[in-house]
């Protein structure tokens, strides 16, 4: 596979698709060596079948690291089921990707205080060995918070060149990626990380709940356009100016 990493054995049939991905990259003008590069995490959840492209470059992280904000804070959900004010504050931030909702979910997390909540989001990131990945910062333009000095982010051994990430706000495809398989695996097999590592923080229903909340955030485009009518798709988008 031109330019695909495969992460331990693969089938010939996962290798094929790993070439049609590429392929389908560079005919949308994606170039590795410019700023228009492009990376790829794929992982069959049923096989463990996995290929990366370009995962040891830092993005920014923008709303995609709402999903982890959004795990930390259903660490702290009390008998599986956020009350009414916290769901409709997740609603705002996952499905309508509202940037100061967001905010609250940290501030949530945080004990009141929305940079404590980002430096414990990065705590749970390294709590299940995503080291490359970090939010320090609350999202920009939110009136209602008192700005103060960020957390120095932690040093990675990532790329952090080639897309010219936010300092306080990063992630990793395969960061990214290993973090929706522990959510996967929790929801569905009951086991994972999310299970071993969080002394009972974790239940399957709660999983199965934050899964459900993500298949909401409808876009109608990107991977929603290519799978078959009345597939549910739990993701989250995210995108800046530049």
């Amino acid at each position: 596979m031109a330019n695909m990493a495969a992460v331990g054995e693969i089938s010939p049939e996962f290798a094929a698709l790993g070439d049609r991905l590429w392929n389908r990259m560079i005919d949308a003008n994606f170039d590795p060596e410019t700023s228009r590069l492009g990376a790829l995490f794929v992982m069959n959840l049923k096989t463990g079948e996995t290929l990366a492209f370009d995962s040891n470059v830092a993005f920014s992280g923008m709303s995609l690291n709402k999903i982890a904000i959004l795990a930390t804070l259903f660490g702290k959900v009390v008998n599986d089921t956020p009350d009414d004010a916290t769901g409709t504050i997740i609603g705002e931030a996952m499905i309508c990707s509202e940037n100061i909702s967001s905010n609250r979910m940290l501030a949530l997390i945080g004990d009141g205080n929305p940079y404590t909540g980002a430096n414990r989001v990065s705590e749970f990131y390294a709590q299940l060995g995503l080291a490359n990945s970090f939010i320090y910062t609350p999202f920009s333009e939110d009136p209602f918070i008192t700005p103060q000095a960020p957390q120095t982010p932690r040093q990675t051994t990532t790329d952090q060149l080639k897309a010219q990430p936010d300092p306080y706000n990063q992630l990793t495809v395969t960061d990214m990626g290993m973090l929706l398989r522990a959510i996967y695996q929790c929801a569905t097999s009951e086991d994972g990380p999310l299970i071993t590592q969080f002394n009972g923080e974790y239940t399957p229903i709660e999983c199965r709940k934050l899964l459900d909340v993500m298949t909401y955030n409808r876009i109608d485009n990107f991977i929603e356009a290519g799978v078959p009518e009345g597939t549910r798709v739990a993701h989250k988008h995210g995108w800046i100016p530049d």
